[in-house]
């Protein structure tokens, strides 16, 4: 029914003169205001004798009578004071009447019903709706006068009507598998409060068949909720502003599509406490019309997971030790889930370098409360995994399936880790993974889906390994020599360095070291050894100081170095045979962290005659005893070995670097050089980084050796890693061997005397990819010959090769440029240089391109120990 903006009833009390015997006066009093739908009530106070008369109410439509007039309205005695009788209505005739027995006044309470289905249902404006009252008898023998009275004998009053409206949400949001409220509102937004009866019905079966209808209720404003019968006829009073609720309570049993819309009727009419089969005004009462509304899917999947077992994190148990997981997984999104897929799974499954085992047979699955999930669990075994003798069978990875999975529907995993280590050879310089297992799970719920990764540990699952030693070691050293003489086994040293360039891949992995949550500034607890290995011909000149360890204190600026807190060796340091040589340091000295991360591990070789070979191998292992609670192992020196004590004694392989070197023993048959010292840096340093982050710093300035700068933090740089564009240096020392007159050889002496001078020298340099890949050009170089001399010494730069100096230098050539050329051959196929030299001397004069000054950028000659032929 449209809103009325402009309504008046006119009430006309009409006074009709008859001739009678008795005149009746008739007090009326009239409500301000009327209103539709409801009974208004009027009090008239009449004085009489005996009078009986009626009162007939009418409904006018401008100067027509309401086609309803004989059933639209109707008179409802309230009260009545004073002796009166044969007081009734007619059904009929539609008309109230009674006899008033004494001349006394008589108060008549009574109420006059407008129904609303009188008002035109098309029309927004209604004028001259007059709605009379008509007191006569049926003699006509009395004369009525009514009281007050306008002078057109009408008083006017506004109409008030109700204003039932929908006030709905047009569509409702709901998921499968939920319970669901679906609220529908009728406001009464009119001016007068109405007495109505309604009829609703809800048809659940147009949302698309998935709704199951557990209860239908309403309530009347504020009220509380009562049960409802679809289609039953109710009766209540809407107040206005007043808003009358039904809540149809469903469960979704199925996916919801795009379906056409719910089915709604609601349906209302005036309620004046007459008997149902009396209702006013049926004919002409507007049939209620279906409303339809939409229901939209709110499925929105996810999958979370709580952490029951072990109770806190991170792990902190021992090497070689179990911890029991136990997960549950719930249903955190919106909307049953009609497909759930976990895969549980390794970062890296199918290699030995996740050392995270789990048995396969620890590895269980449970439903609760899940009445209608399919459960389904796949493992697949991992054939590659160290540690078998205690994990025989190692779990891959397990999948789960499961369907119609409910909020109150839970999975519960449970599981064991085994933290494996095992001294292998195959995990040197490979990255190692602990507790990188994740569970990857994909939800679904009508056509929609989520992924939702979980680790089960606090550490993200990012691709660096927990523990990924790469080692950087440049050889400093590929020849020693022992000098000839009676006896002498005894030969070079060389001292050398290894970068240990960052044990552990990010905080969190500090945990193995006792360190939770990587806290920078925590005692790190376990130990690290280093086992220098030598074959024959190679040792450790001294067990006690033959390995140490170095780093930069950041506080000082200055380094820092470190003896190893226990050391030993199976054979006698004194010996030239085969041996290992063990150095262990504790971790929870202070600053060994900035070891772990930045140190250099500084070790002596020396070279030793005890039969002849070609080239004597070497190398530098190192181990991890790692100690995550703190107190998994303890070592101790008992009988001069080292003794682990503790449930987590097991070491863990790190990395190991190592190369070769020719010894070069008494008993060479000829005189000839050998390259014993050769080293490779960088001479373009780039720009200042003052932290050491591989950024540089905001000013980008170039670094400067004669800089303050440089001074301060020249020491951290790197000069043996290098980038395109980089500058690099070779420095090579060697020197000339003699031949072993003993052995049928010949000495230099024997050599000059025969007049078999070695004219030329040559200097081959191979890099591979220099040509092809690395674009390498020489600009320049410089060559120094020194001569041993004890007592005039004069060795320039000397300090630069680390060759001491008790040597004076004889000559210095510097070539740059085009001049490289006569000099230099490149060898492009091989990815070699070849520098060739020549001097000699005949009849005084000097020969070779030692001394063509033309193609010499800058020289140097000594005049005290003049070069005259190289040997």
């Amino acid at each position: 029914m449209k809103r009325l903006t402009s309504i008046a009833v006119l009430l006309i009390i009409a006074a009709i003169t008859v001739k009678g015997q008795q005149s009746v006066n008739i007090n009326l009093t009239v409500p301000d205001t009327l209103g539709g739908c409801m009974p208004n009530r009027f009090t008239a106070k009449v004085k009489s004798q005996g009078a009986k008369f009626t009162i007939t109410p009418q409904l006018m439509m401008g100067a027509n009578v309401a086609s309803c007039t004989d059933i639209g309205l109707y008179i409802i005695t309230d009260s009545i004071s004073g002796n009166v009788t044969n007081m009734g209505y007619d059904t009929i005739t539609k008309k109230w009447s009674a006899e008033i027995l004494d001349t006394d006044t008589v108060t008549i309470i009574y109420r006059v019903a407008i129904s609303c289905s009188n008002i035109p249902q098309n029309s927004d404006s209604i004028n001259n709706i007059k709605l009379k009252q008509i007191f006569s008898d049926e003699n006509n023998i009395y004369t009525y006068t009514v009281n007050p009275l306008s002078s057109t004998n009408e008083v006017i009053r506004s109409l008030l009507l109700p204003l039932i409206i929908d006030r709905s949400p047009a569509t409702w949001q709901t998921s499968y598998g939920e319970m669901v409220d679906i609220y529908y509102y009728y406001y009464n937004g009119g001016s007068a409060n109405a007495r109505i009866r309604f009829t609703f019905k809800d048809d659940t079966a147009h949302y698309c068949g998935v709704l199951q209808q557990q209860s239908l209720m309403y309530r009347n404003g504020n009220t509380n909720y009562v049960s409802y019968v679809s289609g039953d006829t109710t009766g209540i009073i809407l107040k206005a502003n007043d808003t009358l609720v039904f809540r149809s309570r469903n469960i979704v049993a199925a996916c919801l599509t795009q379906c056409n819309n719910s089915r709604v009727q609601f349906s209302w009419s005036c309620d004046t406490a007459l008997p149902a089969t009396d209702y006013f005004c049926k004919s002409c009462k507007v049939s209620a019309v279906p409303t339809y509304y939409s229901l939209q899917s709110n499925n929105q999947p996810d999958i979370g997971y709580t952490r029951v077992m072990p109770a806190t994190l991170p792990d902190m148990s021992c090497m070689n030790d179990s911890v029991h997981w136990r997960y549950v997984i719930t249903n955190t999104g919106v909307g049953a889930l009609d497909t759930l897929s976990i895969t549980f799974k390794a970062l890296l499954a199918y290699t030995f370098q996740n050392l995270s085992l789990i048995d396969t047979g620890t590895f269980e699955v449970r439903a609760i409360n899940c009445t209608n999930c399919n459960l389904k669990v796949n493992k697949l075994i991992n054939q590659n995994n160290l540690c078998s003798t205690v994990v025989p069978v190692s779990l891959q990875q397990a999948v789960i399936q499961t369907d119609d999975f409910r909020k109150t529907d839970t999975l519960v995993i449970d599981f064991t880790t085994y933290r494996c280590v095992q001294d292998t050879a195959v995990l040197l310089n490979t990255g190692k993974y602990y507790d990188r297992w994740e569970f990857e799970s994909k939800a679904g719920v009508c056509g929609i889906s989520k992924q939702v990764n979980h680790s089960i540990t606090n550490n993200p699952l990012l691709p660096d390994a927990d523990i990924n030693q790469q080692l950087i070691f440049v050889p400093l050293v590929s020849d020693l020599s022992v000098p000839p003489g009676m006896n002498t086994i005894w030969g070079d040293s060389t001292t050398m360095e290894i970068e240990m360039n960052g044990m552990m891949g990010d905080d969190y992995d500090y945990t193995l070291l006792h360190c939770p949550g990587g806290a920078t500034g925590c005692i790190a607890d376990g130990w690290l050894r280093a086992t220098v290995h030598c074959e024959q011909n190679l040792t450790v000149p001294t067990l006690a100081t033959g390995l140490r360890l170095r780093w930069l204190n950041p506080a000082t600026n200055q380094y820092v170095y470190k003896a190893p807190d226990f050391y030993h060796t199976p054979n006698d340091s004194g010996l030239c045979v085969a041996s290992d040589y063990y150095y262990y340091f504790d971790l929870s000295d202070t600053l060994m962290r900035l070891m772990l991360d930045s140190g250099v591990c500084e070790f002596t070789l020396r070279a030793c005659c005890n039969g002849d070979i070609a080239r004597t191998p070497y190398s530098v292992t190192f181990h991890l005893l790692a100690d995550p609670s703190g107190n998994c192992n303890s070592l101790s020196m008992t009988n001069g070995q080292v003794q682990c004590a503790g449930a987590g004694c097991a070491w863990l392989p790190l990395s190991v670097k190592g190369g070769s070197i020719a010894v070069h023993c008494p008993g060479c048959k000829r005189t000839g050089p050998i390259s014993f010292r050769y080293v490779m840096e960088r001479t373009s340093l780039g720009l200042e980084d003052t932290d050491n982050d591989g950024i540089a710093d905001t000013s980008a300035q170039v670094i400067d050796q004669t800089s303050q700068w440089y001074q301060t933090y020249g020491n951290r740089l790197r000069l043996n890693m290098s980038s395109y564009g980089d500058q690099l240096r070779d420095r090579l020392v060697a020197h000339t061997q003699e031949g072993d007159p003993s052995n049928g050889g010949y000495d230099m002496n024997m050599l000059n005397q025969k007049g078999a001078y070695l004219k030329y020298m040559q200097v081959s340099r191979t890099i591979p990819s220099a040509f092809d890949t690395m674009k390498l050009t020489v600009t320049g170089f410089t060559l120094y010959i020194d001569k041993p001399n004890a007592t005039q010494t004069s060795c320039i730069n000397c300090s630069d090769f680390n060759v001491g100096g008790n040597y004076r230098t004889q000559h210095i050539i510097n070539v740059s440029g085009n001049n490289l050329y006569h000099f230099l051959d490149t060898i492009i196929s091989h990815n070699s240089f070849l520098f060739t030299f020549s001097a000699y001397d005949s009849a005084g004069a000097v020969y070779g391109n030692l001394f063509d000054y033309n193609y010499i950028n800058s020289y140097y000659t000594d005049t005290i120990d003049t070069l005259k032929k190289l040997f």
